[in-house]
């Protein structure tokens, strides 16, 4: 219980943060910004954060239903509000993936990825930019948090909040 509270305060702190627009070049990360933990884990945690961004290049609804953890939780503000459960996320990447006619990504890149690994749970913020098939490409940013627990010797993602800049 405690976890999902603390999940769900950061979450809100995250997306509290006024950004601007898409066009705009990202500023600099802050002074002294940078990956706090065991280098171990920190290494693997962006290694699931890989299969993570390419299950959802690759639109593969069993590699990411693989990462997600059962008890999972997001805030969203989509077309349900506001926070979305394991079933949810995989129903939308399903639509995604199925609909027509299709629309597939072309690609998916993490800018600013920072890593904080306290035990057996890190949490990753970065900015993501997508861009989609339809024409013209246009890139989206997603500002993103995302919260990962060691289990049973393997990275779950528990949680995380997504803002569209």
């Amino acid at each position: 219980m405690i976890k999902r509270l603390a999940i769900c305060v950061c979450s809100l702190l995250f997306l509290a943060t006024d950004v601007g627009a898409q066009e705009k070049e990202l500023p600099p990360l802050p002074k002294g910004v940078v990956n706090v933990g065991d280098p171990a884990k920190i290494k693997a945690v962006l290694a699931r954060e890989d299969d993570f961004r390419n299950a959802y290049l690759k639109l593969d609804a069993k590699l990411a239903a693989d990462l997600y953890d059962d008890d999972y939780l997001q805030l969203v503000s989509v077309k349900w509000c506001c926070v979305a459960n394991k079933e949810r996320q995989m129903e939308a990447l399903i639509e995604h993936r199925d609909m027509q006619p299709p629309n597939p990504l072309t690609s998916i890149t993490n800018e600013q990825v920072v890593v904080h690994v306290h035990g057996n749970v890190a949490i990753v913020t970065g900015v993501q930019t997508v861009v989609g098939s339809m024409k013209p490409p246009t890139p989206s940013r997603v500002l993103y948090m995302n919260v990962w627990e060691l289990k049973d010797g393997k990275w779950k993602i528990i949680g995380g909040s997504k803002k569209m800049l």
